[in-house]
């Protein structure tokens, strides 16, 4: 099924009233005075189904070329094949506003008759009075010290004599000896961390065996069936980390050894 072409398709947001100013109209919209000669401005009032003008004209600014008891005669311009048509028509005041085409115009007006009587009576030439378009922005000048910037100029044989010697470090624990540590200092220090660690989950296990040992006595309901596997699971994850932390403390303390040097 096609769309509809009746006279008012497709108007469902064309015709909508704006926020909060649905309901009855005001009676200010009664009371307003047309005159022959106004310009208005079209915009269709959807409470209202009488008087209304077809949907081309929503928006449409005309001229008032006659008055009636409710209603107003407007003449618009419309462009059809090119050409351009003066159409008039009636619609009710409900559907029209006057326009504010000509309030730039009215006031730039009365400036200049009042411009050309100041003249008159001063003796003075009259200036143009034409709109002239907006002209580029006004110079100035920029003022403050000027400081030059140069680029640090790239030394390749003092970065890779950096990256030896930080790779030496690496491999020899010079690190360890510039901070005041010998290598076997750092060797017996992960070594009794890794032994710590070791009495901690040797306890963590006993724990974890003792919590399978009830799992399985009241036959997995507490918890869940993964609850037995997760208490044998987490232990021994702790176990397996507890080798690789010492690792991980003593190349911490040779990162921030060799910050303090880099710093020096």
């Amino acid at each position: 099924m096609g769309a509809g072409q009746g006279l008012r398709a497709k108007t469902r947001d064309l015709f909508s009233r704006g926020f909060r100013q649905r309901g009855a109209i005001a009676p200010s919209g009664y009371l307003r005075t047309f005159k022959i000669g106004d310009y208005v401005d079209i915009k269709v009032n959807s409470a209202i189904h009488k008087g209304m003008p077809f949907k081309y004209y929503q928006g449409k600014t005309g001229r008032v070329w006659n008055v009636t008891k409710r209603a107003v005669g407007v003449e618009v311009n419309k462009i059809v094949r090119g050409i351009q048509l003066k159409k008039r028509m009636h619609v009710r005041i409900e559907h029209v506003q006057l326009s504010k085409c000509r309030e730039g115009f009215l006031a730039r007006r009365a400036a200049n008759d009042k411009l050309r009587a100041e003249c008159k009576k001063t003796g003075n030439a009259l200036p143009s009075m034409k709109r002239q378009p907006a002209g580029p922005r006004p110079a100035f000048e920029v003022s403050g010290k000027l400081e030059t910037v140069t680029a640090i100029p790239y030394d390749i044989e003092k970065e890779v004599a950096k990256k030896e010697d930080k790779f030496a470090r690496r491999a020899g624990g010079a690190r360890g000896v510039a901070a005041g540590r010998s290598t076997e200092g750092l060797w017996a220090l992960a070594w009794t961390q890794r032994a710590g660690w070791l009495v901690f989950n040797v306890g963590a296990l006993a724990l974890g065996k003792r919590a399978f040992v009830q799992q399985l006595r009241r036959g997995g309901r507490v918890g869940g069936w993964f609850a037995p596997p997760l208490c044998l699971a987490l232990p021994c994850l702790v176990l397996r980390g507890s080798f690789l932390a010492p690792c991980f403390l003593t190349h911490a303390n040779a990162n921030a050894t060799q910050w303090h040097d880099d710093a020096e």
